[in-house]
């Protein structure tokens, strides 16, 4: 059972992640990052840990916050294959689009992804991570009455 949060941060720009990860950890030591600036990279650590079973679920990021204009594969690219993975169906991994674009279509497409539940625009601030944070507990709060 892990007693600290998990965050994952992916996205391709490293200046954007170190900005992010600041944000986050000025919240509190509670709380675990790990970046991953290769979308690639990142599918390749959830199809390692959908290989191990039940035995990598403590590696789980609690929340990702994902880019969308990415080399290799785009944000809504990574989606799909995450989609398509048992460990997203099975597990409560809330996922939210973290982007520079304030493109409708890409905020409706964000909508219609059955795994993605926000959508913020860079930069993540203080104020954007602890509303998001206080939904998310909000939310929690419903599912278990």
């Amino acid at each position: 059972m892990k007693s600290r949060k998990y965050i994952m941060l992916i996205d391709d720009n490293k200046i954007d992640l170190f900005v992010s990860q600041q944000t986050i950890h000025n919240l509190g030591s509670d709380i675990f990052v790990s970046m991953f600036s290769s979308s690639v990279s990142a599918l390749r650590y959830f199809e390692n840990l959908e290989g191990k079973a039940n035995s990598g679920h403590d590696k789980l990021p609690d929340l990702v916050f994902l880019d969308i204009n990415m080399p290799e594969l785009s944000g809504f690219q990574l989606l799909e294959k995450f989609d398509t993975m048992d460990l997203f169906k099975k597990n409560n991994i809330e996922i939210v689009i973290l982007s520079s674009s304030r493109n409708d279509s890409d905020i409706e497409k964000s909508k219609k992804s059955g795994l993605c539940s926000s959508y913020i625009t860079k930069p993540l601030t203080k104020d954007k991570l602890e509303k998001l944070l206080f939904e998310a507990t909000q939310l929690q709060k419903e599912l278990k009455k």
